[in-house]
Order: C-alpha cells, then sequence, then structure tokens
C-alpha cells in the first residue's frame, strides 16, 4: 500500500508578481488563546476569541513587518475575522494599535449589516466586510486595517489589541483568525476517479489566495487548458486530467493578468480505492434545539420517516438503500410505549430486515458521571427491544460527548455490543481526542480483560454534514467539498485500510432523515469509480472493516478521560442529589430483596433509573442558556432537566420507606433496626433522625451493652455499630430517658485532637494548615503548596492564577474532635465547614456548606487537598475500575480534569490516605486547570499529591446553566489507610455512599439477613436485586489479580446470568473471576 497517493505543489507568489494591495495583518499570537472555528476560508479555522464576559480578556497580536521603502502615506493590514451578530446584547470594544486607543467598535445587531466602517485616531478606518453569514446567524469576513504609514516604524510590526468595554458578563464575541493573508497557490491531485469510457480521469484541485480585483485565471496542465475565474479570497476548482497508471509528473502552469502564478510540474499517482460507509441517523439531544417534550416527538416522527424511505429505495443499487441508525434507545423505547399495534409491529419488522438498527445506549451520556451499577441499566431498553424485536444487539453509537470512562467497556460487551460508534463534536472543548484517535480504529479493551469492543473514534465527528441550528431547508453537504478534503486527510496520515466510516446526519442537533441521500449516493456511485459511497449500519459497518482488518486492529486499555463532565458543577446541588440517588436506589434493591414480598416493584425501579439517566444524559438545557439564561425556552428545559434529579430522589425515597413493613412511628418506636446493605461485614456510623429537636437515648446492642453514642445535629445523633454481618440487619433497644455520651469540653480555640490526629486550623482562611498523624508525627498537609487542606478557593473569571480564598470569620470548637467554622467567601453568601474527628476510627469528616450568590460571570469555586504522603501514588477509582494519571488513560484523554466515582487514593506500599467525594465528582490533579478556555488544555498530568475538588462553575457557552445559587452541601472524608489497596480503597467509599440504613420499630422486631455469604473479601456485590422469582446479583472482583468465589457461597440453586436476568448455566463449582472480573449469578430461594 503507497504511503502516499497525491502530492501537493505549493508556490508562495510574491507580491512583485502577484500584485497583493495589503500586509498581512497577523502574523504572531502576543495574547489569546486557540479557538477552533469555521470563518470565510476554508483553509482557516483557529482563531484567537474575544468575549465581552470580563473587561480585563482581550486578545492581541502582531501584523507582518511594515514594508521599508516606498511610503504611499497610508497602509492597509487585512486579516480574517468574524464577529457575533447578538440583537438582544450588543456589545462594544476598544481596539489599541501600538498601546494607544484607536478605536471603539460595536457589535452588529442584525445580519443586515454586512458592511461595518468606524473612523479612529490620526484617520484610521477599519472596516469589516461580509462575505458570509453562517448557520448561526453570525457574520464571517475581513477586516481592512487603515493606517497613518508616518505614524508606523519601517521594518517594525504593529501591534494591536482588543478588549472588551463592558460591563462583563456578556458572551457576545469577536474573532481574529490565526492566518496570514499572504496570496498562494495550491495544486493537489484529489483521492478520486470519474468513471468514464476511456479507464476514467483523475482530479486535479486547484486552490488560490487572491487578494486582488475578481479577474481570469488560465490554468494549463499537460495538453488541457481551463479558464477559470477568480474572486478576492479564497477560490477553488476541480479539473479532469486522465487517470493515470503510476506516478507522473505532469507540467502546470497558471495565468492570471498575462502574470505568471506557476510553471512548475505537478506529482500525480495513481488513485487505490477508497469505500466510505455512511452512518445516517439524528444527534439525540434531549433538549437544546427544542424543549424536550417536542424532541421526543421530532424522534418519533423520523422512526416513522425512516421505515418509509427504506421501503420506498429497496429497488436501488446495493448501498444506495436507505438504512437509518437510531444512535440511542430513549425515543425508541418511548415511541412503542406509545405507539399502536400496527405501529410498534412495522416498526419491529423494520428492525428485522435491517432497516433500522438498535444502537444499545440508552442516551448520549456523561459516561464519568454514571454509578457501576447505571452503566448497566444503560443498555436496559437495548437489550430488551432487541430481544423482542428477535435480533441481536450489536452496536451502540455515542454522539457529541467526548471522553468516555473505561467502565463502560464490560457492560457494553456483556449487553452484547460488539462495536462502538463515537462521533464527537468536533471542535468545542474536545481537546486532542480526535487528534490522538480520531480514524484509529481499535479494540477497547475492559480493565479485566475480559471483554473488548471494537471501538471506532470519528475523524470529522457527527457533524460534518451539518448545516446549522434552525436549517428548515435540506441542503445537500453530501459533496466534493466535504468528502476531498477528508480523503486527503486520510493520506495524509496514513490511514491504512481501504475502508472508512463517516457519521451522516444533516440540518443540526435532533436534525431529520434525508430524503434525497439515497439518490445522493446513487449519483455520486454512478460518477465515481472510487470514493464508492455505501450506507449502513454500524455493525454492518465495522462488521466488514473488522473481518477484513482484524489482524492489524490494535488492543488499547485505558480510561478516554472526559472533557464534559464538568458542566454537571453549574448544578452542583442536583449532581450531588442525582449521585445519592444512584447509592440509594441500589441500596432499595437490597432492602427490598431481604424481605420477602407478594410483588416486587419492578416499574418503579426502572422508573427510578431512568430518571438518573436523563439527568446523567449530556443536554443539561437550551442551546442559549448562556447567552439568554432566563428566557422561557432556557428556564423550561432547565426545570425538565432539574425535574429528572428530584423525581429519581422522589422514587429512590419511597422505595427504600416500603422495602420496611414493620416501620414504627410515634410512641411505638422502641428500637432501631440498622441495615448493611453492602456485601462485607462493616463497622462505622449509623444516624438517626428524631422528630424530637433534641433526641437523648441510650442505645443497647444485641449483648445488652451500650454502644458510643454522639450527637451530630440538632436533631440527630449517630451511634456506633460493630461488625455488622454482611446483607443483615441488627436490632438496637433505645433508652429514651439515657443521654447522649458527653463530650469532653475544649479548651483550645484553632485545633482539635483525638488518638489519631491533631488538626489544626488557618486562623486567616480556616483551612486545616496542619494534620498531624500522632503514630508518627508527620505533617499530612503539604506545607510546599502554599494552601491548606480543604481551603477555599474562588477564581472570579476564566483564570486560575490568583484564585482569592476565603476568611475566616468565627470558629465554634464542639468539643475536643469537633469544630465549626464560618467564613466569609467571595462568591457566596455565607460559607460554614464542619470538621469532625471520628473517635472510633482513623478518619475525618469535613462538610462544607455554602450559601451560593447567582453568579452571571465566569467563576469558579474550588477547595484544596494539598496531602503529604511520603512516596505516595495518586489512584481514583471509576465506575468498575481504577486510574492512575497518564498510565492508565489513553491518549487524547482530558487531563485538566478528572471525574471520580468516589475517591482518590494517595498512598504508598503501606501507608496513605483515602480521600472520598460523595457529592462532588470533578478533581484538579495538581493545580487548578479550568477553564481551558483561558488556560489551555493540560498535555501531561506530572506526578503530585495535590488534588482539587472542582464543586462550581459557569464556563461553558452554551447548553449549561449560567448561574446557579442557594445552599449545597459538599461532604469530604479522609481516611489512614496500611497502604494502597484498591478492594479497600473501595470498600471505605461504597461504605461511605451507602450508609447504614436505621428504621425505627418495635421492640419485637426481628433482624433480616440474606442467604449470601461472598467469603472472598476482595468480591464485592455491585447490585443485588429480585427478577421474577430469583435473586439476581452482580459480583465483581475489585482486586488486580484474579479470585476464587466457593460456589456454596451461593445456594443450591444458583446459575451463571447476565446483568439483565438472561440465565445460563448452574454453578456446579468455584467460579474464577480475573481481576476487575464481573459475574451475575441467578439464586433461587
Amino acid at each position: 500500500m503507497k504511503k502516499s497517493l497525491f502530492v501537493i505543489f505549493f508556490i508562495q507568489i510574491s507580491l512583485l508578481s502577484f500584485s497583493q494591495d495589503y500586509v498581512p495583518g497577523y502574523a504572531k499570537t502576543i495574547n489569546g488563546n486557540d479557538f477552533q472555528y469555521h470563518s470565510a476560508q476554508p483553509d482557516a479555522d483557529i482563531s484567537m476569541l474575544v468575549r465581552s464576559q470580563d473587561v480585563r480578556d482581550y486578545i492581541e497580536w502582531e501584523t507582518d513587518p511594515v514594508p521599508i521603502g516606498k511610503q504611499s502615506g497610508r497602509l492597509t493590514f487585512l486579516m480574517l475575522a468574524s464577529i457575533d451578530v447578538n440583537a438582544q446584547d450588543p456589545q462594544n470594544w476598544d481596539i489599541f494599535i501600538d498601546g494607544l486607543k484607536y478605536f471603539t467598535i460595536s457589535s452588529p445587531t442584525d445580519i443586515g449589516q454586512k458592511k461595518l466602517i468606524w473612523k479612529g485616531l490620526n484617520g484610521s478606518i477599519l472596516e469589516f466586510k461580509t462575505t458570509e453569514v453562517d448557520k448561526y446567524g453570525d457574520l464571517m469576513g475581513y477586516l481592512f486595517l487603515t493606517l497613518n504609514q508616518k505614524k508606523l516604524t519601517p521594518g517594525k510590526p504593529v501591534k494591536i489589541k482588543i478588549k472588551p468595554v463592558g460591563p462583563a458578563g456578556s458572551q457576545t464575541w469577536f474573532m481574529v483568525f490565526k492566518y496570514a493573508t499572504d496570496n498562494y497557490v495550491k495544486v493537489s491531485a484529489e483521492n478520486a476517479i470519474i468513471k468514464g469510457t476511456d479507464g476514467g480521469t483523475q482530479i486535479l484541485k486547484t486552490e488560490v489566495v487572491y487578494y486582488g480585483q475578481p479577474d481570469k485565471a488560465v490554468f494549463t496542465i499537460g495538453k488541457n487548458q481551463f479558464e477559470k475565474q477568480l474572486e478576492f479570497g479564497y477560490n477553488v476548482h476541480y479539473l479532469e486530467i486522465p487517470k493515470v497508471k503510476r506516478k507522473t509528473n505532469i507540467p502546470a502552469k497558471a495565468v492570471v493578468a498575462n502574470v505568471i502564478l506557476m510553471d512548475e510540474k505537478v506529482t500525480v499517482e495513481p488513485v487505490r480505492e477508497m469505500t466510505i460507509f455512511l452512518l445516517h441517523h439524528s444527534h439525540v439531544d434531549i433538549g437544546y434545539t427544542h424543549v424536550q417534550k417536542e424532541v421526543e416527538k421530532l424522534q418519533w416522527s423520523y422512526l416513522e420517516k425512516a421505515i418509509e424511505l427504506a421501503k420506498a429505495s429497496q429497488d436501488n443499487p446495493y448501498g444506495s438503500r436507505f438504512i437509518w441508525n437510531t444512535e440511542v434507545m430513549w425515543a425508541v423505547e418511548s415511541y412503542l410505549e406509545n405507539a399502536d399495534g400496527p405501529k410498534r409491529k412495522q416498526f419491529l419488522e423494520a428492525v428485522k430486515k435491517g432497516w433500522i438498527e438498535l444502537d444499545g445506549l440508552y442516551a448520549n451520556m456523561l459516561t464519568g458521571l454514571c454509578s457501576p451499577e447505571e452503566l448497566f441499566h444503560l443498555f436496559d431498553a437495548g437489550v430488551n427491544i432487541s430481544s423482542g424485536a428477535g435480533v441481536r444487539l450489536r452496536s451502540a453509537m455515542i454522539t457529541d460527548v467526548p471522553g468516555w470512562s473505561w467502565g463502560l467497556v464490560a457492560p457494553m460487551a456483556q449487553s452484547g455490543i460488539r462495536y462502538f460508534s463515537a462521533g464527537t463534536n468536533r471542535g468545542h472543548r474536545i481537546g486532542s481526542i480526535i487528534r490522538e484517535l480520531g480514524d484509529r480504529p481499535f479494540y477497547w479493551v475492559s480493565p479485566s480483560g475480559e471483554e473488548k469492543v471494537f471501538t471506532w473514534i470519528h475523524q470529522e465527528g457527527y457533524s460534518l454534514f451539518h448545516t446549522g441550528l434552525g436549517s428548515e431547508i435540506q441542503e445537500n453537504l453530501l459533496d466534493e467539498e466535504r468528502i476531498f478534503p477528508y480523503l486527503d486527510w486520510l493520506e495524509e496520515n496514513n490511514y491504512p485500510y481501504d475502508m472508512t466510516v463517516l457519521r451522516y446526519n444533516i440540518g443540526s442537533d435532533n436534525g431529520p432523515p434525508d430524503e434525497n441521500l439515497c439518490d445522493l449516493v446513487k449519483a455520486w456511485n454512478e460518477k465515481y469509480e472510487t470514493p464508492q459511497l455505501f450506507i449502513s449500519t454500524v455493525s454492518q459497518a465495522f462488521g466488514i472493516i473488522e473481518k477484513r482488518f482484524r489482524e492489524t486492529i490494535p488492543e488499547y486499555r485505558g480510561d478516554i478521560t472526559g472533557y464534559w463532565e464538568d458542566g454537571a458543577a453549574s448544578s452542583a446541588n442536583e449532581t450531588s442529589i442525582n449521585r445519592q440517588n444512584a447509592s440509594r436506589l441500589s441500596q432499595a434493591e437490597v432492602l427490598l430483596s431481604m424481605s420477602p414480598r407478594a410483588s416486587y416493584p419492578n416499574q418503579r425501579i426502572g422508573q427510578a433509573w431512568k430518571n438518573i439517566m436523563l439527568y446523567d444524559e449530556h443536554t443539561w438545557g437550551s442551546w442559549n442558556s448562556i447567552s439568554e439564561p432566563e428566557s422561557d425556552f432556557t428556564t423550561q428545559q432547565w426545570e425538565t432537566k432539574k425535574s429528572f434529579a428530584l423525581n429519581a430522589e422522589k422514587y429512590s425515597k419511597e422505595l427504600l420507606g416500603t422495602s420496611f413493613k414493620n416501620k414504627a412511628t410515634g410512641k411505638e418506636i422502641k428500637a432501631l433496626e440498622v441495615v448493611n446493605t453492602n456485601s462485607w461485614p462493616r463497622s462505622g456510623w449509623a444516624k438517626y433522625t428524631s422528630k424530637d429537636e433534641s433526641p437523648t437515648y441510650s442505645i443497647i446492642d444485641e449483648n445488652e451493652e451500650l454502644t458510643p453514642t454522639m450527637k451530630t445535629r440538632k436533631n440527630e445523633f449517630a451511634f456506633y455499630v460493630k461488625d455488622l454481618p454482611a446483607f443483615s440487619s441488627r436490632i438496637y433497644l433505645m433508652k429514651p430517658d439515657g443521654k447522649t455520651e458527653k463530650q469532653k469540653p475544649a479548651t483550645n480555640q484553632y485545633w482539635i485532637e483525638n488518638e489519631f490526629f491533631t488538626l489544626f486550623i488557618d486562623k486567616k482562611n480556616g483551612s486545616i494548615e496542619k494534620l498531624i498523624w500522632k503514630e508518627t508525627g508527620e505533617d499530612l498537609v503539604d506545607k510546599n503548596s502554599g494552601q491548606g487542606i480543604n481551603q477555599y478557593l474562588y477564581v472570579a473569571g476564566r483564570s486560575p492564577e490568583k484564585p482569592e480564598p476565603a476568611i475566616l470569620k468565627k470558629i465554634v470548637i464542639k468539643d475536643n474532635n469537633t469544630l465549626v467554622i464560618k467564613l466569609e467567601a467571595p462568591g457566596c453568601k455565607s460559607l460554614r465547614t464542619l470538621i469532625r474527628l471520628d473517635d472510633q476510627a482513623p478518619r475525618i469528616e469535613i462538610i462544607n456548606t455554602l450559601e451560593k450568590l447567582k453568579v452571571f460571570d465566569p467563576e469558579g469555586v474550588h477547595f484544596a487537598f494539598p496531602f503529604n504522603i511520603k512516596n505516595g501514588e495518586l489512584h481514583w477509582d471509576l465506575a468498575l475500575a481504577d486510574c492512575r494519571p497518564e498510565k492508565d488513560q489513553l491518549p487524547g484523554s482530558n487531563k485538566n480534569f478528572i471525574t471520580i466515582e468516589n475517591y482518590v487514593d494517595i498512598s504508598n506500599e503501606s501507608f496513605g490516605i483515602t480521600w472520598i467525594s460523595p457529592d462532588a465528582p470533578l478533581v484538579e490533579v495538581g493545580e487548578i486547570m479550568n477553564d481551558p478556555i483561558s488556560f489551555g488544555y493540560a498535555k501531561r498530568l506530572e506526578p503530585t499529591q495535590t488534588i482539587y475538588s472542582y464543586v462550581m462553575n459557569n464556563y461553558w457557552e452554551t447548553n449549561y446553566l449560567a448561574a446557579q445559587e442557594g445552599r449545597v452541601s459538599f461532604k469530604y472524608i479522609i481516611e489512614v489507610n496500611d497502604g494502597w489497596d484498591p478492594v479497600k480503597a473501595e470498600k471505605v467509599a461504597l461504605e461511605e455512599r451507602m450508609p447504614f440504613i436505621v428504621v425505627p420499630v418495635g421492640g419485637d422486631e426481628k433482624a433480616k439477613k440474606l442467604d449470601i455469604y461472598i467469603e472472598n473479601p476482595n468480591i464485592i456485590a455491585l447490585a443485588c436485586r429480585m427478577h421474577e422469582d430469583a435473586l439476581l446479583i452482580t459480583l465483581q472482583n475489585y482486586s488486580d489479580i484474579a479470585q476464587t468465589l466457593n460456589y456454596k457461597n451461593l445456594s443450591p440453586k444458583s446459575y451463571a446470568a447476565d446483568f439483565w436476568g438472561n440465565q445460563k448455566e448452574p454453578v456446579l463449582q468455584d467460579v474464577i473471576f480475573p481481576g476487575k472480573g464481573i459475574r451475575h449469578f441467578m439464586i433461587y430461594r
């Protein structure tokens, strides 16, 4: 196979031979980050962007040097630029030339203002000429800056600076492209052959960038001559030449107005055959373009339209028949639930015929937010509907979202899925994921190594053929202007295969089926010998490619750390609620399984999981959620989104409540039943909330001994539970006239201690400045970081260079173990921190409660945790996996933040800490690195023991919330361990996420027990619930080495199964789990 199948001939024409009246207005960036965006020229897509969010923001750059020699009095600099059209929020910017303010410019309020002129200092003129109104209704074109040449220094560049005038808080933008506006000619051979009776023709593409008056260009290629029109700016023409059989040098000449632009030989090579599979689908945003209910109805109509188009195209040649990929199952499931019998039958028949492929994911998820059990539930609808249709579930798609949890692989593969198509956004907040992994298909191997999925991250994302939001007319973009540059990229990047895959969807997000697709593909294939286009399903395309190239496809193991989970911190309270929902629902399933009942509430449990998943789906709100945060369109979508978390909270609490038949109330309460829903015996504090404002009780265990108690809140107390077996409960008697254990009065103001720790508070910012581990005398706080543990840090704006700390206002020492700190915190009405040392274990509890102010200006809220563990290595847990920086992250992963399931562990072989964050999943490693628009994308995570809990932001330009307010709490646990152990770390974290359940009962209540005993301490139950008349349990070996499950731990009548209750062979011998391996069992009792 040839390494390169085309040759580009490029000539930079001098200003003398190819007249140009302008000096390039961009040469070098002084300040401003790269922002990828489209421009008036297809060869320019990297810009510097300034919004009116913060008056401190600006962009600045240098021009080409001022010419030396003849002076004409005026000199014009030429730049590619774009300007936002925002009638509701017009903004102004000041423009400085070499440090002096020359202009104040204004953004246009409608697209009719296509020529904008501003007059400035020293007779200067700034003119913006629009050449294109883009699909978003913004102006693309050229910026002409004319200056008095006498004010400029020959041979030196001019410095240009643009900054917003204010007030701040606006998303309205102005951008200048990092593009040198020089004339040039570029000739390249395209990777296509047009059919013909004489053997076909190849295509030469000529690109001429011409900054002059319109004129004719004459191209002579070999013996063929072509006359083409040149306009100002970018010009492209396609010229046909005879097909070559071998590498050939062909004379090429271009002339404009008797001036020879080029006269050289162009190398043309034979074109290799290429097949392009088109995966036609609609990108399902549950909201964003329309309110959620409208989206659902649109997607239903697309399913019916797809069937109609497929039926009508059955006489077409193979490859040009209509095929539809559902992308996700959300709309499919609700369609089948609401459709009448004939429509359901018609849909299922279309699936059987292969007209429609079921793609197994429930929705386009932020997988980093998903719990372990939730990752499996993502495939519920796909498994059930494919089974009902009598087809195998083979494929999954995820769209828009860049980055996916490593934990996704095992559930995906175990559901039957073999092929995974990932079409990311093409430029917005995607880091290096496409650059590193685009069109480099691989087998993504699960943490255990047992499962793998053929994965394709598409180089062109999903939106190559989009025309934009609000596009009602189906414009044909399946043409040479889209296909040929993609083929060029494949050759330039040594793409090894002669088949490839493109996502195809039109209009915009939630776009419709293309009624013209079959005719377009048919016409293309009739014209071109190669490439040939092929309308396909995911499984068909991937299956053909896999069959041909299986031996050359690499295998990768690791996390593809996500980039978009940070948006969940724009609604921190609801994100915390939904994390609690997933844990509570898993516990409710266990409790319901422990008590025999006539019926099991499967429907309600399913509704709860759907709401949890819908909150973790990537669509938070409307496309204009930032520019118009209080519009009805925005607020209506957010209310629906928020309702998913609140509904899941309601359902999970109801299910937890109904799991106890004999719950006592009022005077009936004589005892407390404590339930351990985990699969291992555990100890710890159980909390009980009483209706009494100041409950005072003695708690007596089964041995008639008093247990340690402590008052935790006004109407809450805790008592210590020791060695409660797995999946069981214990009854504790309450002595009404007893007293909670009195704490020793504190004798100090800024420190507390117990047998494990001495903890000192910083008198200025209220953080933990010292944390002494008494056993060794070591301080667990990194003194070199300049920050304390749990230090509040507020970033006003996007740049994290100087975060603002809180100011300690009052400290109350409750006792030697507990203190409360009140702080003045920027961005908040108030900040209250509770710190409690655990007398029973080497454990510290921290609860930060914020009363957040509603701030629309960009902001970020962080809590610092700089640890000091000698030779400590950092790990964090994902759902179903654990991960190390760099070592377990695939190329293209996000490094600015990570999304944890439960914990970060920093330990050496014999000592360390496990840091648990049940409410806030985002963590920055080493330093505050958000927002990437300001900070840039981190390329590497260096070894560190400093982490930041990244709890709030409003940095996004769309979709997520523009501001949040009200009360929200963030809890953290720091527990000392005896060295890194992934099993112990996970258990400690799960004990926090799934605490003891405490239920008031009468004195004669009997304890409960589930007759399952998991003897091997490395194997943990992820889920335990009833399925029909059996107990369905999911187990994972959390260690990194193989483990054995004693089959007698289950029951005499147990069967291997999958997560969805499909029963397999009976369990008649011990079961081997590889490291991180997952198994499911049906247990009949």
